[in-house]
């Protein structure tokens, strides 16, 4: 193979690559800024990483005491919000369809023993662990479609800590 080949093919890459990196960029950006919040509770977590400085490794209450190992690989999370935007378990299913017009849903992976949001790490900066100590909730904003980021954690109050 020539050089002029392998160096269109090395920059070819590059921009699919890149494409793709913005791409699930925007996707996310868009989540944060048209998705609707909701505060899953907290199960206890493991406040820290001695390689990667301070974070959360967050467990969500809703999806440990309704774990059953004959859930699928993948599927939605069907959830009501209560008066506070609080998430409360409705049912596991495959596939997005069908809810009714009260229940809203997060996209699900599950492993062999737990379930994930793909939202389970929450860094903060070094130093400040006491007060994300206090975190009793995490605020994800999902979208229509069922897609979830994680905006922050808030404290028994409902209030977000920074």
């Amino acid at each position: 193979m020539n050089d002029k080949i392998r160096k269109l093919l090395v920059l070819s890459n590059l921009i699919v690559v890149l494409a793709f990196l913005g791409k699930e960029v925007w996707q996310k950006e868009r989540i944060k800024e048209k998705g609707e919040l909701f505060l899953f509770a907290l199960a206890p977590v493991d406040p820290r990483s001695l390689m990667q400085g301070d974070y959360m490794r967050l467990g969500y209450e809703i999806t440990r005491t309704n774990f059953s190992q004959d859930l699928p690989n993948r599927g939605f999370l069907i959830f009501t919000p209560d008066s506070d935007g609080v998430a409360r378990f409705v049912r596991f299913q495959k596939d997005s369809e069908p809810i009714s017009t009260n229940e809203k849903k997060i996209k699900f992976h599950r492993s062999q023993f737990a379930v994930s949001f793909g939202a389970e790490e929450y860094f903060f900066q070094e130093g400040t662990a006491d007060k994300f100590s206090e975190a009793k909730f995490g605020g994800l904003k999902v979208d229509s479609e069922g897609n979830g980021i994680l905006v922050g954690v808030y404290d028994k109050d409902r209030k977000e800590i920074r």
